[in-house]
């Protein structure tokens, strides 16, 4: 007698869950034998014939039990035993420590066990239906839990066999909480009537809500109303009777985790702008969306008010539909860069709010100077740049005598510059960058130029218009006044005294600044002053700045006062200020004369 598909040590090897075939062979005598199987001493199956089968598919329980053959004739009986060794998926079990249920703020520890005599190829936890790609331990711990994190975890064990899958659901209890992202809530009231107060709270466990805080009125009591798994909406309503009860509200929800503190603005009327912070490009078109709370707004008018520097530049009108008002500046300039306030105004009040805008432009031209020093004559150019400069050239005769990249505080410093917008005189933060050459070459100033260069174009002015009367008389002046202080210093010592407190007086009102004094020539007008392109011809030279050539040259015409007279002092310096006048942006290019202003046209490389 014998198993066909037994081992010599008495085993039958099968896989769970996969067709296990037991078969039985014996060498009958006579008469013939009878063979029977039999399974925990239960007959499975017999029949008359040396040989039996028995298929059938083993389950877990089923792994080293023993199958018993017998054969018997009525004169000899004879029987063998085999043991099935199963192979088993996993059997997994899932735990968790210290509990299942935990409060927010706690840590939970998930274990995976599982039971097989065969190792795992794999082992992954899942939760819902997302696979924790980075958590491939037996164990799985939860930090510092919240609501998020409930749910139902799974730990998933795979072998050559199967796949044994385990569940386990974790519930976190959290503090009520408010649906939206804030807890802040702004109610729009008006006197003598009721603001109903409505908000959707997540809680585990039904919330309780009471006052906290508030400066005035009638409160009413909250309700709570039950919607759906975990949510709740909560109600009331506060009716202010003056102005003094508007403002701030407090209000507490409570569970037995914990509480969530609310703010709750009651609102008369309140405005926005938006955007509330902005950068534009030169010519693009500035957008500004003004609404208030309240929807009725007609009793009340609508204005917007540029400011720049401090200064009320100008008042402009937006389109105003209902509650919103549209205010649109097309083909921005430098000079639209300011502060807007959005103002609505009825005969008792007024509410506004701001935005504040910046417009990024090619370098501005305010001042050129010119001053002799220690036997030096020093250039110097002071211009408004946002954003800040990047690059000065010098040129002589066209020619460049001087590339250098701008540092600010070391070869360009940063100044207090006038801009006229709007016919306002603006002080605004700029720059000034000079150039030294060597000897009192007055004569000479007008052959040289310079060019300052931002990311988004070009400053280009010469010194031509600079070298004029003014400056060949202060130049001869001071020369005068040297041989004069010699002649002095030869008399007497009264002279001396006058002399030195003469040159102490030079040094006093010789300080480096671009605001426009005595001192200087104020000639109200831009970059038309100066700018090598309109000075020469019509040739222009391509520049290349940073790999990127511009090629745009941009027409503007400005109208601008006549030069002022400058009154001359003794300390050498001839300056320049040159402020912009506001104008129609877009000029029909006509020339213009009047007795007592210029028009002056001015090409510009950008």
């Amino acid at each position: 007698m014998k198993f066909v598909n037994g081992t010599k040590e008495g085993q039958l090897f099968g896989q769970q869950n996969s067709v296990l075939n037991i078969i039985c062979t014996v060498n009958s005598g006579q008469p013939q034998s009878t063979l029977e199987l039999k399974l925990r001493n239960i007959s499975i199956m017999s029949n008359y014939s040396d040989s039996i089968k028995h298929s059938f598919i083993p389950r877990r329980h089923d792994h080293l039990k023993r199958v018993m053959c017998i054969a018997d004739n009525s004169f000899h009986r004879l029987a063998m035993n085999i043991q099935l060794h199963i192979y088993l998926s996993p059997l997994v079990h899932v735990y968790a420590e210290p509990s299942a249920e935990a409060d927010e703020g706690t840590n939970i520890t998930l274990v995976c066990r599982y039971e097989s005599n065969v190792n795992e190829n794999v082992l992954r936890w899942k939760r819902n239906n997302s696979i924790f790609l980075n958590a491939q331990n037996r164990n799985l711990t939860l930090t510092n839990v919240s609501k998020d994190d409930t749910g139902n975890y799974y730990c998933v064990v795979e072998n050559k066999i199967g796949i044994g899958t385990d569940m386990i659901k974790v519930t976190v209890f959290y503090k009520p909480r408010v649906i939206e992202d804030s807890s802040t809530l702004e109610v729009e009231s008006k006197i003598g009537k009721p603001s109903f107060i409505f908000l959707a709270i997540v809680s585990k466990t039904k919330p309780f809500i009471s006052w906290t805080f508030y400066p005035g009125g009638k409160k009413g009591n909250w309700n709570v109303q039950d919607l759906e798994e975990e949510i709740y909406n909560v109600s009331s309503t506060i009716v202010p009777y003056d102005t003094s009860h508007l403002g701030w509200y407090g209000a507490r929800v409570r569970n037995d985790i914990g509480s969530l503190d609310l703010n709750i603005e009651l609102i008369g009327f309140k405005v926005y702008v938006f955007p509330s912070k902005m950068v534009y490009n030169t010519s693009n078109v500035i957008e500004l969306t003004c609404h208030v709370s309240h929807q009725n707004v007609s009793n009340f008018s609508n204005t917007w008010v540029h400011f720049y520097g401090g200064i009320e530049i100008r008042t402009l009108q937006g389109k105003v539909e209902n509650s919103l008002s549209k205010l649109q500046i097309p083909f921005c300039d430098y000079r639209d860069t300011g502060t807007y306030t959005c103002r609505w105004s009825s005969s008792s009040e007024t509410h506004s709010s701001s935005s504040e805008i910046y417009v990024r432009s090619h370098p501005v031209l305010t001042a050129l100077r010119t001053s002799q020093r220690f036997g030096k004559t020093e250039l110097e150019v002071c211009f408004y740049s946002f954003p800040i400069p990047i690059e000065a050239l010098w040129f002589y005769k066209d020619k460049t005598i001087s590339q250098t990249r701008l540092i600010v505080g070391i070869n360009v410093q940063e100044t207090e510059v006038m801009l006229l917008v709007n016919k306002k005189r603006v002080m605004v933060n700029g720059f000034i960058t000079s150039h030294l050459i060597d000897g009192l070459m007055s004569t000479d100033i007008e052959l040289y130029s310079c060019q300052v260069r931002n990311i988004m174009g070009n400053l280009d002015v010469s010194f031509l218009n600079i070298n004029n009367s003014r400056n060949l008389t202060r130049s001869n002046e001071k020369d005068d006044r040297n041989n004069n202080w010699l002649i002095f210093c030869l008399i007497g010592s009264f002279s001396t005294i006058l002399i030195v407190t003469l040159s102490f007086l030079y040094f006093r009102y010789s300080k480096r600044n671009c605001r426009g004094s005595s001192g200087r020539i104020d000639i109200r007008r831009e970059q038309e002053v100066g700018s090598r392109n309109s000075s020469r011809s019509s040739s222009h030279s391509y520049a290349e700045v940073d790999s990127v050539y511009y090629h745009t040259v941009e027409w503007r015409n400005y109208t601008t006062e006549a030069p002022i007279t400058a009154n001359i002092d003794a300390s050498g310096n001839a300056d320049v200020s040159i402020g912009s006048r506001e104008s129609d942006k877009t000029g029909d290019g006509t020339d213009q004369t009047q007795n007592e202003e210029a028009t002056q046209s001015y090409m510009e490389l950008v």
